[in-house]
């Protein structure tokens, strides 16, 4: 089983996945393999895969948001505050819908969408580290969100963003989002699905 186990590592590995173990003597072993939602190249030819995060992903997104340019933040997130930051991504986990962008294993790039289900809405969240903007990472993350979306008949998605963060509005624009305010620095997008 030794060699199988390197194999199967290395494959699940190679596209992108991971595999935990989990044994309990006299029960069993039980292996659970993770594979992305989807791989593909940036637009510099690195392999970029994706994949729903879970609560075993909270020390990657932590090192992605602590590794976040400080000039690079918008209506005060990721918060500056360590103790406040690691709350606020344990709360994404536990209760958003998220998905990770990764590079090896290196979390580049995150989407959360939060549901309420009694309105039909979600609210939606994407961060992408500087380093991995203009990559094409973005784009593809939010076609993932809004699919899932779909998926979850969610009626409406809704996301606030700083009048001033031209790329941003250019991408949500590009995917139909449109402003639903009259907002001067901070405004509300919305889209119907």
């Amino acid at each position: 089983m030794g060699l199988g186990l390197t194999i199967c590592y290395g494959l699940i590995r190679e596209h992108g996945g991971r595999i935990d173990v989990a044994s309990e003597e006299g029960k069993g072993t039980v292996f659970t393999i993770q594979l992305p939602l989807l791989s593909f190249s940036d637009t510099t030819g690195s392999i970029v895969s994706m994949r729903r995060a879970t609560i075993e992903d909270f020390p990657a997104l932590a090192a992605m948001y602590d590794a976040f340019d400080p000039e690079a933040k918008d209506q005060g997130l990721p918060p500056s505050d360590p103790e406040i930051r690691r709350k606020w991504i344990r709360y994404m986990l536990e209760t958003g819908e998220n998905v990770l962008a990764w590079q090896r294993d290196k979390v580049v790039a995150h989407a959360c969408l939060f549901f309420n289900m009694q309105q039909g809405d979600a609210e939606y969240l994407i961060f992408v580290r500087r380093p991995w903007q203009h990559l094409g990472i973005g784009t593809r993350l939010t076609d993932l969100a809004l699919r899932r979306a779909r998926d979850l008949t969610v009626k409406t998605l809704w996301l606030s963003v700083e009048s001033s963060n031209f790329e941003a509005i250019r991408l949500y624009r590009k995917f139909g989002f449109a402003f639903s305010d009259d907002g001067r620095s901070e405004r509300t997008m919305t889209l119907t699905l």
